[in-house]
């Protein structure tokens, strides 16, 4: 029926039985789902998003930092290699040459994996604003529920619900 369906909605996002039905009470209360409560939703959305985001940032910035440090060494090495290089043997001079290689090639990955967190970094963002801007579209003061009572009947018409 089209009340249980109403109220699973509001449950399956709250994780728990809000309502029980009595056939022979007073009180209606109406779920009313519409752009408020899923406004509400889109804002618990975006916090999940931003933890995300920051998870991500955290990655990057621990990635930039061993990427510095690896360059340095990268860097010192073939400074080492270059200066060195007419007192090498053939054997060490292949040995010496296949270690900066090594260095270059895993340089080269950490920056690659450094520019895909950079690129999921900023999706997540660009998301994250599509959201912010559903909600801005929908700010406003909003009613997040309304009691009625008249001869006829007795009322709750819920919009909008919160939780934590």
């Amino acid at each position: 029926n089209k009340i249980e369906i109403a109220s699973n909605i509001w449950e399956k996002s709250m994780n728990k039985n809000l309502f029980e039905y009595d056939p022979n009470a007073k009180l209606t209360i109406n779920l009313v789902y519409d752009y408020r409560q899923e406004t509400t939703n889109l804002r618990n959305v975006i916090d999940k998003k931003n933890e995300v985001a920051d998870s991500v940032k955290e990655e990057f910035l621990a990635l930039t930092k061993k990427y510095e440090i690896d360059k340095d060494s990268y860097e010192q090495a073939v400074t080492d290699f270059n200066r060195d290089v007419n007192t090498f043997s053939k054997r060490e001079y292949e040995a010496r040459r296949k270690v900066v290689e090594e260095q270059r090639v895993a340089l080269n990955l950490l920056s690659q994996q450094i520019n895909s967190y950079v690129s999921k970094y900023n999706t997540i963002v660009r998301d994250i604003n599509t959201d912010v801007n559903v909600v801005n579209e929908n700010a406003g003061e909003i009613e997040q529920g309304l009691y009625t009572r008249n001869l006829s009947e007795e009322k709750i018409d819920i919009f909008e619900y919160i939780f934590e």
